[in-house]
């Protein structure tokens, strides 16, 4: 009888904290951890070494697109901010945090109709819902929308604010804002975005996004103010108070 070899498993190279050893089962991130993060779900093979290697972190299908932002680390991080999209392609999204963190910002969207990123959710636990992005101008027909705020934490925390939406410059319809995100048990909604303004003789500005609702105790997020334009955008609803205890938002303007 022969004793079993022990295979040892090289590195991955280029990376600040590459992991050897076979039946890895963990997902962790180093130095660069806004971008990469390991993955590994199984015993390696030789054919899975090529293949378990650092993954991306959200990346986005369309080209162009603003890269998501990376996520918080597991216990305590806040979400990195999404990347701004190319022209005419959206920002990308926040990352979420961690156990307890902020969400990230969501990215702007680029001139020529980009929409913004949603906002980062917070923390399981606890913290703030990043802000929407901003919508970027577009030159005419209909203004991007801006991003939605993230949610807040499930025992405190605010929503995030939604983004404003796009201008269209030249005709057309102004963007509507995005919605305010919504609170956790203790906190505030966040506030709706408001509309993109129309610079056309008859255009339309775009409607105010809605308030974040509050859970139990806090008040409901403001909504966003409509656009300028011949036609005013209507604004958003305000978000409900808690049950407990707290107000209902303003209606937009």
């Amino acid at each position: 009888m022969y004793r079993q070899r022990q295979r040892s498993y090289p590195p991955v190279r280029n990376h600040p904290d590459s992991l050897s050893g076979s039946g890895i089962e963990r997902a962790r991130c180093a130095a660069d951890r806004d971008t990469y993060r390991w993955r590994s779900t199984r015993p390696q093979t030789s054919a899975q070494d090529i293949q378990d290697i650092w993954q991306p972190w959200g990346a986005n299908a369309a080209p162009g697109t603003g890269a998501d932002g990376g996520a918080g680390g597991i216990l305590i991080g806040n979400g990195g901010a999404g990347g701004s999209g190319a022209p005419g392609m959206p920002g990308g999204n926040g990352g979420p945090a961690g156990l307890f963190g902020i969400g990230g910002t969501g990215g702007f969207g680029a001139n020529i109709a980009g929409s913004g990123g949603a906002g980062g959710n917070a923390g399981i636990l606890g913290g703030n819902g990043g802000a929407g992005g901003a919508a970027g101008i577009s030159q005419s027909g209909i203004g991007a929308p801006g991003g939605a705020g993230g949610n807040a934490g499930v025992l405190y925390g605010n929503g995030g604010v939604g983004g404003t939406g796009g201008t269209s410059r030249f005709g057309g319809l102004g963007g509507n804002g995005g919605v305010g995100g919504k609170a956790g048990l203790i906190g505030n909604g966040g506030d709706g975005g408001a509309g993109g303004n129309s610079g056309s003789a008859t255009g339309t500005g775009g409607n105010g996004g809605a308030g974040g609702s509050a859970w139990l105790i806090g008040d409901g997020g403001n909504g966003g103010n409509g656009g300028i334009g011949v036609t005013p955008g209507t604004g958003g609803a305000g978000g409900t108070g808690g049950q407990l205890l707290g107000q209902d938002g303003n209606n937009g303007q």
